[in-house]
């Protein structure tokens, strides 16, 4: 996988962290196959946050 070069050292750590917790391996390990499964549950992941959010508002203003 290609190494972005404007990750800065806590970026880089972070997505390493992420990684590591989802796959056991480091994200420059990571196939292009596995990079784009990890991109779409975090995408899905940030729809179910996203719903709970909305949900969460409209139950603070009733």
């Amino acid at each position: 996988m290609k190494i972005p070069t404007n990750l800065s050292l806590d970026d880089y750590r972070r997505v390493n962290e992420s990684t590591m917790a989802r796959r056991g391996k480091r994200w420059t390990e990571l196939s292009m196959a596995e990079a784009q499964e990890i991109l779409d549950e975090m995408n899905g992941e940030i729809v179910v946050l996203e719903a709970t959010i909305v949900v969460l508002e409209a139950q603070k203003n009733l």
